[in-house]
């Protein structure tokens, strides 16, 4: 079992911290290695969506879509 989580955002924006993701992004990532899994953040763009998604399927067991549609 691979234990990954990819939490999904997009660049920009108002609710973005000092290090261009949302600040309460460490805190779950944090929170998930607690519990022995491992995450990371990918910044989703419609025009990658392909790449992303063989990445995430091959890659994560979960993800996170911290995306406003």
């Amino acid at each position: 079992m691979k234990k990954h989580v990819i939490i999904f955002e997009v660049r920009g924006g108002s609710d973005k911290g000092p290090y261009g993701f949302r600040r309460d992004s460490k805190p779950i990532i944090d929170s998930l290695k607690k519990r022995g899994w491992t995450a990371e953040i990918i910044f989703y763009q419609d025009k990658d969506r392909g790449e992303i998604y063989r990445y995430t399927h091959e890659k994560a067991d979960a993800y996170i879509s911290r995306v406003n549609p």
